[in-house]
């Protein structure tokens, strides 16, 4: 766990400095090619699906598990995130392990095991790819994605601005914004929210509204909590993230709209 200092000091050392490793656009989604760089858009040409270049059990980024996609074939050794044989799974070959954390990487949509999304089971979410995410939509399982910053999944490709805005303390990255300094990851982009954020890589600490014992932040800390539709807004206000007040503050600005909490 990172203190607040250490995160500050990171964001403000980190303009112009060094780039995630994980690369600071993501993949391209289905029907587009992988990007590198500053520019890659993390899912732009997403809505193109299967008619875009799509195979019956895979796509140019990834490969895909479950009704008539079976595993311990080349290339999908294991199915990952299936939790039944309706749903379909990602091939352990398609990600990069470990995968199940929540904070998804820039480019990446949350997928939940389960039938659909439950608050309840907030935890089971994981990071995955946006091409994924576009798959699950065209085979009538959208309900168990959500955008990064945990908004209705809509298969709508994550947009990549021209310019990108500066900001007094902290931050924005993904797209032309490039990416976020060592030791944080960008997250949060999606149609409402243009712009990402940088935010500890592989932190453990989430925060909630309503605050929930465990889950709550420091006295010094805002919990920084995204504006969604009002039916994924309770989802987002259950998977916040601790933060200092002024950090919080200076990225509520960005366009899409988040609460400090």
């Amino acid at each position: 766990m990172r203190g607040a200092a250490i995160w500050l000091v990171a964001l403000l050392a980190g303009c112009g400095g060094d780039v995630d490793s994980d690369g600071t656009g993501g993949g391209a989604g289905a029907g587009g090619s992988a990007g590198g760089g500053g520019t890659a858009t993390g899912g732009q040409g997403g809505a193109a699906g299967i008619d875009g270049g799509w195979e019956e059990c895979s796509t140019p980024e990834i490969a895909v598990c479950g009704p008539g996609c079976p595993d311990k074939r080349p290339g999908c050794s294991i199915c990952l995130s299936a939790e039944d044989e309706a749903d379909f799974g990602i091939c352990g070959e398609s990600i990069t392990l470990p995968f199940m954390f929540t904070t998804p990487h820039d480019g990446e949509v949350l997928v939940t095991t389960a039938k659909t999304i439950v608050l309840e089971q907030s935890g089971m979410l994981r990071g995955l790819p946006f091409a994924f995410g576009v798959f699950l939509a065209q085979q009538g399982q959208a309900g168990r994605v959500a955008y990064a910053d945990r908004g209705v999944f809509t298969s709508e490709p994550i947009p990549a601005p021209a310019s990108c805005p500066s900001l007094g303390v902290g931050q924005v990255c993904g797209g032309y914004c490039g990416g976020c300094p060592i030791g944080l990851v960008c997250t949060g982009r999606s149609p409402l929210h243009p712009y990402g954020i940088c935010v500890p890589d592989n932190d453990p600490r989430t925060c909630r509204y309503p605050a929930e014992k465990g889950h709550t932040c420091k006295s010094t800390e805002a919990c920084f909590i995204f504006t969604v539709e009002a039916e994924r807004q309770p989802l987002a206000d259950r998977m916040g993230f601790c933060m200092p007040k002024e950090l919080c503050e200076s990225y509520r600005t960005l366009p899409g709209g988040a609460e400090c909490r």
